[in-house]
């Protein structure tokens, strides 16, 4: 047999002995899990999942939506949390596949009593991946994962599943990954920001009637995996200067009677903390500074008297949201992280044991530095 034709006979054989995938599923015949939540109540865990259309998805990619996006959200009961999944199992209808899961929604309830055994279900599961993003509620879950935004879009486009898109215009409460969840939750002195997720019915109406969307609507406090209490968006106003990655913040400059004089937008913002052991107590100073640009000019105002204001306001606003840590014995700013990382052994003799060691003494210095670098299109009078 000639040396071509003997090839091709064997290219032949080889071919038909291979098995190919006869075990592939199509797309169409499984269930994508896109966000899970876990709730606690009356002893037993609630797990729900929110599963979508991906064909649906794909119209929205293309531009052409047609219809408002369907989403299904499944509900189980169990004594653990694998318990209550395998309940949605019974009635899924499909496979079930959870490797394209972006988030995951912790309820109050379930962050009062410990979220230990979510831990470890999350991390060693070997489709869930580190980096969705983690979230708490006080809200209905079913309402939260039921929630659709703008358009006839996706819900991959909603705040639980793209929360950077809203946070590089409004950088008040920091988006937060699980893996950094995970480091932090379990690290010596931090003090987690957990985002909360709430309902905003009133703000945005379609063909007017009201519209139900998420929004970030304020942020638990975690610290030595504990839950330490719930604040307000309004509350934590004062925390977003000490977040280095924020993007863009605005703060109205008032007078010292309130009249107002310009609104300013700052970012970049750059803190330090610094400290000293004075008698028996830790005292920290905090400096912080950060780029300013003027987007509105109310009253006429010098740039030197734009920049003292801010600096007096933002001042006042980190002495406040520290404060309100105080109330619930949080450590909003992190003060103990920076002492622990630099200090171990200072930070041992003070924060390794049950009382909260800050009080209103503890907070010594605030400086703050504004800098500012645009007036906009028109020039600042002189």
């Amino acid at each position: 047999m000639a040396p071509k034709r003997f090839a091709l006979l064997l290219s032949i054989i080889v071919l038909a002995l291979q098995t190919g995938c006869w075990d592939a599923k199509e797309i169409q015949n499984i269930n994508y899990v896109a966000a899970l939540g876990l709730d606690f109540k009356d002893g037993k865990y609630l797990a729900y999942i929110q599963i979508m259309d991906f064909s649906y998805i794909a119209k929205t990619d293309a531009g052409n939506p047609g219809e408002k996006a369907s989403v299904w959200v499944g509900k189980g009961t169990g004594r653990t949390i694998n318990e209550a999944i395998n309940e949605i199992y019974r009635s899924s209808q499909r496979q079930v596949f959870w490797g394209h899961v972006t988030s995951i929604v912790f309820s109050e309830s379930i962050l009062k009593s410990g979220i230990q055994e979510v831990m470890d279900l999350t991390n060693r599961y070997r489709e869930i991946r580190y980096t969705k993003w983690v979230y708490g509620t006080r809200e209905p879950m079913e309402k939260i994962l039921a929630a659709t935004p703008f358009f006839k879009l996706s819900p991959l486009s909603s705040i639980l599943h793209a929360p950077l898109e809203n946070y590089r215009q409004n950088s008040l409460i920091k988006p937060l990954q699980f893996y950094r969840f995970t480091s932090n939750f379990h690290g010596l002195g931090s003090t987690v920001h957990l985002p909360s997720l709430g309902l905003e019915n009133h703000t945005w109406k379609e063909n007017d009637k009201d519209s139900q969307l998420l929004k970030i609507g304020g942020a638990f406090l975690i610290h030595s995996e504990k839950l330490k209490g719930w604040l307000p968006a309004a509350s934590l106003e004062g925390a977003r200067w000490v977040q280095p990655d924020a993007i863009r913040n605005p703060l109205t400059i008032t007078s010292n009677d309130k009249k107002l004089i310009a609104t300013l937008v700052l970012d970049k913002p750059q803190s330090q903390i610094s400290f000293q052991k004075k008698s028996d107590q830790v005292q920290f100073q905090l400096h912080i500074q950060i780029n300013a640009t003027v987007n509105e000019l109310i009253q006429p105002a010098s740039e030197s008297e734009l920049v003292t204001r801010a600096a007096e306001l933002i001042e006042e606003e980190v002495r406040a949201v520290y404060s309100e840590g105080l109330s619930i014995q949080s450590d909003i700013l992190n003060l103990g992280e920076a002492l622990y990382r630099k200090r171990p052994k200072l930070w041992r003799e003070s924060w390794e044991h049950d009382q909260f060691p800050l009080n209103e003494q503890s907070l010594e210095k605030v400086m703050v530095e504004v800098h500012l670098i645009n007036s906009g299109k028109y020039k600042l009078k002189k």
